[in-house]
């Protein structure tokens, strides 16, 4: 199954001075507009991770970064609950919708 990519719909190609709302963001060079602005999951630690992420989702932010350092596998299980429970919520339509930023240490 072919996923589709975010190029389009809610996300907008903006410069970043222009930019005015969490959905603007840069076209990449396949046409993926990747937002200019996301939500760090740094210092949340296990607790504060999935209700930190799902309320930024609900707020609009469709970027999230985490990494693996931040603490632990625990923080990226907890924001990919998060992802997935807004999806199950509607509070995304599809998983495609956000983006997931993680780091290897």
């Amino acid at each position: 199954m072919k996923r589709s990519l975010p190029t389009s719909g809610n996300f907008r190609v903006t410069s970043p001075v222009d930019a005015t709302n969490l959905n603007d963001g840069v076209a990449l060079p396949n046409g993926v507009i990747l937002p200019w602005i996301g939500f760090g999951t740094y210092g949340l630690g296990k607790d504060k991770s999935y209700d930190s992420t799902l309320k930024a989702l609900q707020a609009g932010y469709r970027c999230i970064d985490t990494a693996f350092i931040y603490a632990g596998e625990k923080t990226e299980l907890q924001v990919g609950a998060a992802i997935q429970d807004a999806v199950e919520s509607k509070v995304l339509k599809r998983r495609e919708d956000v983006f997931l930023i993680t780091k290897h240490w």
